[in-house]
Order: C-alpha cells, then structure tokens, then sequence
C-alpha cells in the first residue's frame, strides 16, 4: 500500500492491523488506538500529518515504522491541495468570546481536558469559548458539541489553530425522566445480582484501574458515546468518578453504582430510556 502524509489512519489500520502497535510506539497519545472505541474515534477522522502534530512528531518516524510492515512512502505532489476551510458561522461575530490557550500546558504535559470542561460550563449562553492550540482537537469536538455546543475550527497557520466553541440556547426541550436516584449507590450484593440477570451480548466491559488521571474518565466517556439502549458498561474503577457523575444529566445516562472495598468501585452505566 503507497502512503503518504494526508493518508488517513483508518486506512493504514484496515491495510494492515499490525500498524496499531507501531504507530502506538511512536509517542504516548497513540497508545490510545489500542481502545476499539478510540480508535473508532480519532483513526477515521486524523490523517498521518495531523497524528504527527498530535503526538509532537516527526513524520520520518511513520516511515521508520511503517515500512518495515510493507508500507511504501511517497511524499504527497505538489498540487494535493487540503480540503478548502468552511466559511466562519454568523454566530461567531456579535458574541463574547474568551480566550484559552492550552499550549503551556501540553507542552508542560498536563491534560487541559478538565480545565476547558470548567470553562466551557462557567460560560453564560450566548458566549463563546476559543481553544487556542497547536493542532486540531478532534476529540474535543465531539466531547463539548456532545454537550450542547456549537464549534468551528479555523487554522490560522500550520501549527496554530482557533477552535471556537459556542454555549447556544438552551432549547425548551422536555426534560428526560429519571430517577431521583442517579446515581443509584446499591450494596455489593445487589450489584452483582443486576450484573448476573444482563444479557452477556449486550453487556461491554472495561477496567480503568490502572489508568493515570484523566485517562479513567475519558475511557469512560469514549465507551458511552455509542453505547445503545439496550446496551450496558460494565465499569470497574479505584474510586467513585465524581466528575463523570456529576454530568449524567447531559450525557443522558442511569448510573448503578457499589463500593465493593478499598479501591475497588463498580458502576453499570446504562442510557435512559
């Protein structure tokens, strides 16, 4: 298979599923191809030249590790033109926008998932949040339009990239039903009796234990995002997710939830119907 660096990931994993590994080799954001979820996430939508900006690579190390699995390298020509930028929204003029660049803090290796979470709640409706990075934050697209927002990206140059987020209006949309228990914190025993009676077709497993923060809460929310109605996650965690609870509203999910012992929590994270 010829590639080069507009070769989406997705194509080189359906070529060849030992490429995985490889490319999780390259730098440690790729680890998270190993997750079917995340993968299914990020590999259909990121080329080779933006997982290189992603992972702070050089795209001589795809070569390196793709060629020996039978990859043939061909630089792109010359006219292979990126596809033309979209036209910026009518929302985005006339609105508060706050700035937030996350650089510092990538570059100082901290995650800055939970402080733009913050910021995007702390907003009033109608203003706009802009994520100032060096590359396009695909995940984090899906993760705030998954709350309400409305999002455009414009690349201001190679490595420099606006990504504009908008808390729209709150639609007058009935609220879904739920209990008032939810999270619903049941004893060990009634835990395992609910986990016995479910359909083992229908039931997903996943274990975060020995995940470093934020990775416990992103796992979860990447398995929850295709989660169907009559599916359930099976979750096994060191402490309750405070964060993850806290937002079940906006995810639209029924929480079961027993503290078995010492660093060792459960959770059945099912949708509400």
């Amino acid at each position: 298979m010829k590639i080069n660096q507009h070769t989406k990931i997705a194509k080189l994993i359906q070529h060849n599923v030992q490429s995985i590994d490889a490319i999780a080799s390259i730098a440690k954001p790729f680890q998270n191809l190993k997750n079917p979820i995340l993968r299914k996430l990020l590999a259909t939508r990121v080329s080779i030249m933006e997982a290189s900006k992603i992972g702070h690579c050089q795209l001589s190390r795809f070569k390196e590790v793709l060629e020996p699995l039978g990859f043939i390298w061909e630089d792109a020509e010359a006219d292979v033109k990126e596809e033309s930028p979209l036209p910026e929204p009518d929302w985005l003029a006339g609105h508060t926008i706050q700035d937030m660049d996350v650089r510092p803090m990538i570059k100082a290796g901290n995650d800055p998932l939970k402080d733009i979470i913050t910021a995007y709640k702390n907003l009033a409706e109608g203003e706009i949040l802009c994520i100032i990075n060096d590359f396009n934050p695909f995940p984090l697209i899906s993760r705030l339009e998954k709350m309400g927002a409305k999002s455009y990206i414009k690349k201001v140059e190679d490595e420099l990239f606006y990504c504009y987020f908008l808390k729209a209006q709150q639609l007058n949309e009935p609220e879904i039903q739920k209990s008032a228990e939810n999270p619903a914190f049941i004893s060990d025993v009634d835990f395992i009796e609910r986990l016995e009676k479910l359909d083992p077709e229908k039931l997903f497993s996943i274990d975060v234990r020995e995940l470093p923060m934020p990775q416990p809460m992103e796992t979860i929310l990447a398995h929850t995002a295709n989660l169907k109605p009559d599916e359930v996650l099976f979750v096994q965690h060191k402490k309750v997710p405070l964060y993850f609870l806290e937002d079940l509203a906006s995810y639209k999910l029924q929480v079961y939830i027993s503290e078995f012992k010492a660093n060792d929590v459960k959770l059945l994270v099912s949708r509400l119907k």
